[in-house]
């Protein structure tokens, strides 16, 4: 049912009797059709059972939309003052329910599709209230209805809306928005003398506008063509399947099948190729992802960004970009993304999520993740406290015929004394007007531990045994910012962020000869302010550009007090950047072009006192080009052909020649470089991808890298120790292939991805201290394959079953054995969605890695290390309140993606 409003003058003088008695007439036969009509459009609706007593009219609405999905639409003030209500009813159509609910009350309903409008009835004098109608009883109602079709696959599109007006000398006058079904069907009814404006509008189609006189009821048929989107354009997928975009791939997430309890850090897992583990670590592909939320970078990891991630409740994430080949306004040094786009101001309520969990390495693992939503507010809090225990068992081993001095063995036990975690951070978001937000958020979080361990050195037959301990204790703190002001023609945007972290490490070795502790403090301090301003000029063209500045500090002070020769070590590094990007983008019906270019200039200052002096002051500027051409329909593929340029800094540890543990003979001590340069890599690539009409699809990344100065690392003989020195190489060349395979089986989503990679130094021979190392003639072969089942969700189940396999051949300097692991999750909700469980286990394999470098410098280096990462993980959550919707009428018109063609 819908709502019109006709306005049409009494006439005055004779024939006053006989007209109202027309009108009389003319009301009933409109009542009678009304009431038909009414009853047709209920009749299909869900039957639902409900039992209240002196309930709210918000609580019933409530129960009705988790029975039937139907939402109700009204302003706020409208159910204020409503009487309680009280019934008992079972299995009834929609229509009677909604009937004993709106009983002796001042309101009225109307159904379109799944929304139910309410609004308070409207008292009317007599000849105001029989006037719409006068019209009618001369001219019967006109029935318009129809089916909206794609051009292309020729099946009906649902929920989009049509703009009805009527159509005057001067302009028009809109009548009603009508939705589209989930079928593509609609109508409407309408009496009057003018013709009819339809403007059809449905996201990612175009627009198109219709002008109708119909003398009697029509049926209509309405094709629209796919509208080109835009680059930087979501696709809406199904199934969860990744879709092809300019960079790299696009998800729409099915959120319908996961609670409100569950964390966008649970749903993750879920995503073909991509994990999130219990650590705090994403990766696609077996590649680490930088974190973004919409396009603002998360400069957090590990447990840090398992409390960010949990203030979002699985429903505000509304899609997920994985970028493989980032564009221009993206860091240089960043080699992929993942960008979670969140709808912040589309749920109001209170929720307060505290969640439970125990695995094999958390004693106990406690969160507690609260939100307070309004249209225009969102507060948000999270505590995270973990008790975990992540550590590794390790074996190595030195051999050489020349110098008998190094034949020695070492093993280093861990214990399973377990580290302390807290976490906890606020958020605020405001939509100070309809078109500009800000926010900010304070975070703090500390971890410390205390783990003894045994280290064991075999030197010429001879073990010595030296009971050692690792104190350590970080803590850190992060304030950013936001501000975000929509404009007619794109979209401003500032960030800030400022992150302090404290790093305090003790090492003990308990000597015959004496006790060596190694104490040492670090301090990072991180700063970074960006802007940004997007243009979209039309569909077909949009720009954008921006500044940032980041700044990083780090200090870090080393002590032996067993070793005088190096008592105190203290060092200082300075890293200012300096960057500026643009970036365009032109798109018609079957071709795309994105252009961005980059620059960065670095300042870097490194300052380090010991028995020597040395410092390193370097300033470079760098250009960044990237380009992607996008091709949507090439032979029935998807294909977008790229290049980019990156860059590769020296890290801060590849630079400081420091012990952070006890040196005997040991190959883990690390010495730098303070010559290292900048690694420049200059890739090209091609993304291809087939949709199949069964959902099945396939999409195969390929990619070909040349990289000037490479950073390695390479064992060398100093001081009588095997030591890993940092260098720069002349070029090496990379090779990357990566195929995805995704298919439907009916209870589940197979994902096969199997990878190859090779990395190859130009030079093979390297030389430091008049030493020289050669560096593998056949370079390093990668090798991976991966599998996964989705299953479908069955009776509120979640499940995934997910194994890999890896390994490297022929690396700079030895052989690696392959490496397998293996994933089960369960999730399943209780309770309407209010109580969540987690069941994970992880690498039941108990897989040992191994590393062989054979005959370096006449040396033969062995060393395994077994992980104790098999874990069993199960976590309990439960929802209290809850979000819900907030309806907003949606600016079709004003949606720059829905201009019609047609329009004028």
């Amino acid at each position: 049912m819908n709502f019109y409003s006709y306005r049409f003058p009494m006439q005055k003088g004779p024939g006053i009797l006989l007209k109202t008695l027309l009108i009389v007439k003319a009301a009933i036969f409109i009542i009678c059709i009304t009431f038909l009509q009414a009853s047709a459009a209920i009749s299909y609706a869900q039957k639902i059972t409900v039992k209240e007593k002196e309930a709210s009219l918000e609580k019933v609405f409530d129960d009705i939309n988790k029975q039937t999905g139907y939402i109700f639409f009204y302003e706020d003030n409208v159910l204020s003052g409503m009487p309680k209500i009280s019934f008992d009813v079972k299995n009834t159509p929609i229509k009677d329910v909604l009937d004993i609910c709106f009983k002796d009350q001042p309101l009225i309903y109307t159904i379109a599709g799944k929304t139910i409008g309410v609004k308070k009835r409207q008292i009317q004098p007599v000849t105001a209230m029989l006037s719409p109608f006068l019209n009618t009883y001369f001219k019967n109602p006109v029935t318009v209805s129809g089916l909206i079709i794609d051009s292309a696959t020729n099946t009906a599109i649902g929920n989009g809306v049509i703009h009805v007006a009527l159509k005057k000398a001067i302009g028009t006058e809109k009548l009603t928005d009508l939705i589209i079904e989930k079928d593509g069907k609609f109508s409407f009814s309408y009496s009057s003398e003018s013709p009819v404006v339809l403007n059809v509008f449905c996201l990612g189609y175009k627009a198109k506008i219709l002008t109708i006189d119909a003398q009697k009821d029509t049926l209509l048929k309405i094709i629209l063509s796919p509208a080109v989107n835009n680059l930087n354009e979501v696709k809406v997928t199904a199934n969860s399947q990744l879709r092809l975009i300019p960079g790299g791939l696009s998800i729409e997430p099915d959120v319908k099948n996961f609670s409100a309890a569950t964390f966008i850090s649970t749903y993750l897992n879920f995503i073909p190729g991509l994990t999130m583990s219990q650590t705090g670590t994403i990766s696609f592909l077996n590649r680490p992802l930088d974190v973004y939320v919409d396009g603002r970078k998360v400069a957090l990891s590990g447990l840090d960004l398992i409390a960010y991630l949990q203030q979002y409740n699985i429903k505000d994430l509304t899609k997920i970009d994985i970028l493989t080949e980032p564009g221009a306004g993206f860091d240089a040094s960043t080699k992929a993304v993942i960008n979670l786009s969140i709808k912040k101001f589309s749920n109001a309520g209170v929720q307060d999520i505290p969640a439970s969990g125990y695995t094999t390495h958390d004693m106990y693992y406690f969160s507690n993740a609260f939100i307070y939503a309004t249209p225009k507010l969102r507060l948000s809090n999270n505590v995270t406290v973990n008790h975990s225990n992540f550590y590794d068992n390790s074996f190595s081993s030195t051999t050489s015929a020349s110098q008998p001095s190094l034949n020695s063995a070492q093993t280093i036990n861990y214990s399973p004394n377990p580290q302390d975690n807290f976490n906890a951070r606020i958020g605020l978001d405001a939509q100070i007007s309809p078109k500009a937000q800000i926010g900010f958020s304070l975070l703090t979080s500390s971890v410390w531990k205390n783990t003894p361990y045994l280290y064991e050195i075999e030197n010429a037959g001879v073990t010595t045994v030296i009971p050692s301990t690792v104190n350590n204790k970080s803590r850190r703190y992060n304030e950013s910012a936001y501000f975000k002001l929509d404009m007619k023609k794109g979209t401003f945007q500032v960030d800030f962020s400022n992150i302090y972290l404290r790093y305090d490490n003790v090492v003990t070795n308990v000597l015959s000869s004496g006790t060596s502790v190694n104490n040492s403090t670090s301090i990072n301090k991180n700063y970074y302010i960006n802007s940004k301003q997007t243009w979209a000029f039309n569909k077909q063209y949009n720009l954008e550009g921006g500044f940032k500045y980041s700044y990083n500090d780090l200090s870090n002070t080393f002590q032996n007090v067993f070793n005088t020769s190096n008592n105190q070590t203290l060092t200082t590094y300075n890293e200012g950047i300096f960057a500026g990007y643009i970036q365009g983008a032109y798109t018609s019906k079957s071709f795309g072009l994105q252009l961005g270019l980059r620059a960065e200039n670095t300042n870097l200052h490194l300052n380090n006192i010991t028995t020597t002096i040395f410092h390193r002051d370097a300033n470079y500027l760098n250009w960044f080009p990237n380009i992607v051409a996008s091709f949507p329909k090439v032979w029935g593929l998807s294909a977008n052909i790229s290049y980019s340029s990156r860059i590769s800094r020296p890290s801060y540890y590849q630079y400081l020649p420091y012990p952070d543990n006890f040196n005997a003979n040991s190959i883990n001590y690390s010495v730098g470089n303070s010559n290292l340069l900048t690694s420049i890599t200059n890739s090209i690539g091609i993304n291809l991808q087939k949709q199949f009409k069964n959902k099945s699809s396939i999409t195969l990344m390929a990619s070909k890298s040349y990289i000037n100065s490479p950073d390695l690392s390479a064992p060398f003989i100093v001081n009588n120790s095997v030591v890993n020195i940092g260098l720069n190489g002349n070029q090496a060349q990379s090779y990357n292939v990566q195929l995805m395979f995704t298919q439907p089986l009916g209870f589940a989503t197979l994902n096969l991805t199997p990878s190859f990679s090779r990395f190859a130094v130009d030079k093979s021979v390297l030389v430091y201290n008049n030493q020289t190392q050669y560096a593998g003639l056949n370079g390093t072969n990668n090798y991976s394959l991966s599998g996964s089942l989705n299953f479908k969700s069955y009776k509120g189940y979640n499940a995934i079953m997910s194994m890999g396999y890896s390994g490297r051949q022929y690396n700079l300097f030895g052989y690696n054995d392959p490496i397998g692991y293996s994933r089960l999750l369960i999730n399943k909700s209780y309770l309407k969605d209010r109580l969540s469980t987690t069941f994970e286990i992880d690498d039941p394999f108990y897989w040992e890695k191994f590393s062989s470098h054979k005959y370096v410098n006449g040396l033969d280096i062995y060393s395994s290390n077994r992980p104790q990462n098999r874990m069993v993980y199960i976590a309990v959550s439960y929802r209290i309140g809850g979000l819900k919707p907030t309806i907003k009428r949606y600016d079709y018109q004003g949606d720059s993606r829905l201009k019609s063609d047609d329009a004028r």
